[in-house]
């Protein structure tokens, strides 16, 4: 059941923004599965798939009323009737080449429905969302993903009523991978930290110990320069001291003249 999508087509084309809002497209969905319902069938299961996401700003309040009905219970009062909504399209975006032009060719001439590749890839998501646990399903398509089967102990395709337990063992498993992912980023970034510790260590060390040299380079360089200097101005001083005078006695002739 593809809910309506070509309803959401002429969403730009409602003016007046009446005919195809979200609560307007919840009440056309509501009202098709109430008449499914109430039609008693036997032995039915629903699969509503959410629409593609073009529109971030439009699509999300899509996604979110359609999830609150299905999450209500409205259609789990018997037995033998559920709906359960398959979230493969729910996060894909348009794939892109690497010229950053939209790929097409996962869509037919009218641009618009998928082609046979588009398809191939649509059915391989939702035959793995059928067999994914409610509460852990992918909400994304790719290529090259396995196909997945049913198992022993969960032969059937997984309802609400079902997936409590399977859903578990999915989040156990998820946890383990995640600490494991996480362990190993940890031992490599402990030992790539170890490195490159050990590494400034040598090269600190290296760094002390050549600027180390260098001090005592300059030590003696500065050393012997000022031994130079001090011999060089004691030698200069020395020559240009001025000549000591030694006063000389008078004649004896001059003493006695003066004398007498």
């Amino acid at each position: 059941m593809k809910n309506y999508n070509n309803d959401l087509c002429s969403f730009c084309k409602d003016n007046q923004v009446k005919k195809y809002t979200p609560e307007q497209y919840l009440n056309n969905i509501r009202n098709t599965l109430d008449k499914l319902y109430n039609a008693s069938l036997p032995s039915t299961l629903i699969n509503l798939v959410l629409p593609f996401d073009i529109r971030n700003n439009y699509i999300k309040q899509y996604h979110r009323l359609l999830s609150d009905l299905i999450n209500s219970k409205r259609y789990e009062k018997r037995n033998d009737f559920t709906v359960v909504i398959q979230l493969f399209k729910t996060h894909n975006k348009l794939s892109y080449k690497h010229n950053s032009k939209i790929d097409f060719s996962y869509f037919a001439q009218d641009c618009f429905h998928l082609s046979g590749k588009g398809h191939s890839l649509a059915v391989i998501s939702l035959l793995n969302n059928l067999f994914e646990p409610v509460g852990g399903k992918k909400r994304t398509c790719r290529i090259g993903k396995p196909l997945k089967c049913s198992t022993k102990e969960y032969p059937c395709i997984f309802t609400s009523k079902h997936s409590a337990k399977a859903l578990d063992e999915v989040r156990s498993r998820t946890m383990m991978r995640t600490t494991d992912r996480v362990t190993k980023i940890i031992r490599n970034t402990s030992t790539s930290d170890h490195n490159r510790i050990s590494h400034y260590h040598r090269k600190h060390k290296k760094a002390d110990s050549d600027l180390s040299h260098t001090k005592l380079k300059f030590i003696v360089i500065i050393s012997f320069l000022f031994i130079i200097i001090s011999i060089l101005t004691v030698d200069i001083m020395r020559r240009r001291k001025p000549p000591t005078l030694i006063p000389m006695n008078k004649p004896d002739s001059l003493a006695g003249t003066a004398n007498s």
